[in-house]
């Protein structure tokens, strides 16, 4: 099946190089200019697979869309692009829900790479059997991770997750009271080459913690084990 990509870029030049390029290599491309045009194309196409984003655009800029695109419980993966390139644009973007990040100008092969790292890791977490197998739920606390629908509740509230939200909790609670180390979980989750200074587990995990723990900064299911990673306890204890 053909990758559906969506670029939203207000830079004529740089969109059309990418767009080229994806379609040389294989790929549906759609084009937008802004947040009122990624809406309008999402509306008229519902098989678009991932979305690559331009952090600074005029009026609604990419971090905006991508947290409105969130709270109305748009999954996509969404990779954002940026000119400033710094950590502190990369953690705000993944704390709003950004799956991943690339400094403009970004390299064409590269975007590519990435496109299918993620829509890889997606696939991989929701289709391992030919045939549909039976819902899988993991509970925890007041939780219940449905792996099946990709969903997690608290009691019947749906609370929403990013793509890399789920599969780093679907990560730890296929492994519980295991110690998870850093690089075995970017190595499960990213599936390309990642730097020693890599922080964006570390965001992840953070985000997770505010959604599932009553108190983030004592966080009682995802636990740090100090100088090693992680390790969650789904009986919600101290240990």
């Amino acid at each position: 099946m053909t990758t559906h990509a969506l670029l939203v870029d207000d830079e004529p030049l740089i969109q059309k190089a990418l767009e080229y390029y994806l379609l040389q290599a294989g790929l549906q491309v759609g084009c937008a200019a802004d947040g009122v045009g990624l809406d309008t194309y999402l509306a008229q196409h519902q098989d678009v697979d991932i979305i690559v984003m331009d952090l600074s655009m005029p009026g609604e800029d990419g971090l905006a869309i991508t947290r409105r695109l969130r709270h109305a419980g748009q999954h996509l993966p969404i990779i954002m692009l940026s000119s400033f390139g710094s950590d502190v644009d990369k953690i705000i973007g993944l704390e709003m829900g950004v799956d991943d990040y690339l400094a403009k100008p970004a390299n064409p092969r590269e975007v590519l790479a990435r496109i299918k790292a993620l829509l890889r890791r997606q696939a991989n977490a929701t289709t391992h059997t030919t045939s549909p197998p039976p819902p899988t739920v993991y509970p925890f606390g007041a939780f219940k991770l449905n792996v099946q629908e990709r969903c997690l509740y608290k009691h019947e509230e749906n609370i929403i997750l990013t793509t890399a939200e789920f599969n780093l909790l679907k990560l730890f609670v296929e492994s519980p009271h295991q110690a998870l180390d850093r690089n075995h979980l970017m190595e499960q989750l990213k599936g390309y080459e990642h730097t020693p200074f890599d922080r964006s587990i570390d965001v992840c995990v953070r985000r997770l913690r505010q959604k599932i723990e009553a108190e983030p900064a004592k966080p009682q299911y995802i636990q740090t084990v100090w100088g090693k990673g992680y390790v969650f306890v789904p009986e919600g204890k101290r240990g």
